[in-house]
């Protein structure tokens, strides 16, 4: 996964947590704004099974400016999800074949959003189930997992990060002129349950 360019001073006041949302929020729309204007997911079967119920939001990105994208990611509420099915996974049944480049990098995301989600409940389970709207049980759940393991379980393709806030504050964000609180104050209003099997 490419690295975004932020300013080091602009995240370093702000907890663990906060900064972790907000470059969750930034990596993943950057990364998808780069591949809509790239072409590369034309493919419409491609798209749906990487990127579940986020093809508006594709769309969007697609002609959107890389400022436009940036101010739409600063907000303290994760844009994105993981369904955690809270089950036994059986890690070595795991999907091992060689991904093309697109997969391979959001298997990464996956990783890396699992690790936060971790790290967030190690460090208070109370928090992390508010920040990122977690069930008593999917904290527990993840807690029991190691770093080598979400590796492993971030090839799962149930794992790919799904939208959580409605299409609403994506448009506004474009149309309006909105302050990084009213940014977080819409999309915590337009946050709901992830829809993972159908679009959203």
């Amino acid at each position: 996964m490419e690295l975004v360019n932020v300013p080091s001073d602009a995240l370093r006041h702000l907890q663990v947590w906060n900064r972790s949302v907000r470059l969750e929020n930034l990596n993943a729309l950057m990364r998808r704004w780069r591949l809509a204007h790239s072409g590369a997911l034309d493919n419409m079967r491609l798209t749906e099974r990487l990127f579940p119920g986020q093809r508006d939001v594709l769309d969007l990105l697609a002609v959107c400016s890389e400022v436009e994208v940036t101010q739409m990611a600063d907000c303290a509420i994760p844009l994105f999800g993981l369904r955690l099915r809270c089950t036994e996974f059986k890690l070595t049944a795991v999907a091992t074949q060689q991904a093309d480049a697109v997969e391979a990098e959001s298997f990464e995301e996956s990783f890396v959003a699992l690790s936060a989600r971790l790290d967030a409940v190690r460090t208070d389970i109370e928090q992390a189930r508010i920040v990122y709207s977690l069930t008593k049980a999917e904290a527990l759940w993840l807690s029991r997992y190691c770093p080598h393991e979400l590796y492993a379980l971030a090839r799962d393709p149930s794992m790919a990060l799904a939208q959580v806030v409605h299409w609403d504050y994506f448009v506004a964000c474009v149309t309006r002129s909105l302050s990084r609180e009213q940014r977080t104050l819409f999309s915590a209003v337009s946050r709901r349950t992830p829809v993972f099997a159908t679009a959203m």
